[in-house]
């Protein structure tokens, strides 16, 4: 019994509101043929009006995330709806259709530009796709700082320039008393080389090896 009460009270609701979007997307689709005379502006009159209004509805109640998204869906549901209000009223004789005659073709093309544009915030103002602008943005001027930073003080370049020379000469020293078996000095900040094998001492010429003395 609840379910069917529960079936009855949205099923009544959901018939109406197919009712009312019907009558109202054949007054838009009269309005718009009679003031365009074309049959495919109108049909495109539909799409934008009351398809625009489903759709921003169904996002404002399912898929909205973040204020930014709740506002520009409920913002375009709003146009839309003003949309279909405008065009009834004029198709019912509250309006001269003489004073639009040629803005019919203004009026969708000021719509398409509407919805499209506010499709194009919605999916800008995602909380994630904002958090990853913010992230990037933050990391960019971080960055830009730090260079600015670099080539105005000459201090953070010379001491950088220092570590590179300082980098430099241990490499250096350390590949000539490689090649030269030359131990490190005790002053030396350089890391000690491992000994030489006996086969490569004296500069690389070979050691004989000592024979044992016979008992």
């Amino acid at each position: 019994m609840k379910f069917l009460n529960n079936l009855s009270k949205q099923g009544l609701t959901h018939l109406f509101a197919l009712f009312v979007l019907f009558w109202t997307a054949s007054q838009t689709y009269s309005l718009l043929v009679e003031v365009t005379g074309s049959y495919w502006v109108a049909l495109w009159g539909i799409v934008l009006f009351e398809g625009g209004a489903l759709s921003w509805l169904h996002a404002l109640k399912n898929t909205a995330e973040g204020a930014y998204q709740m506002v520009i869906s409920g913002l375009s549901l709003a146009f839309d709806l003003l949309l279909i209000l405008a065009a009834v009223a004029v198709h019912l004789g509250a309006f001269s259709t003489t004073q639009l005659s040629g803005a019919g073709s203004n009026i969708i093309t000021v719509a398409t530009i509407i919805n499209l544009l506010a499709l194009f915030l919605y999916e800008v103002t995602n909380p994630e796709i904002l958090d990853n602008l913010y992230e990037r943005a933050t990391r960019a001027a971080i960055l830009q700082k730090a260079y600015a930073a670099l080539g105005d003080d000459s201090t953070i370049a010379d001491a950088v320039a220092q570590e590179v020379k300082q980098a430099l000469i241990a490499s250096a020293v350390a590949a000539v008393r490689n090649q030269y078996n030359i131990p490190p000095s005790p002053t030396s900040t350089t890391p000690a080389l491992p000994s030489p094998s006996p086969a490569h001492s004296n500069n690389g010429h070979h050691t004989p090896k000592e024979e044992n003395a016979a008992p």
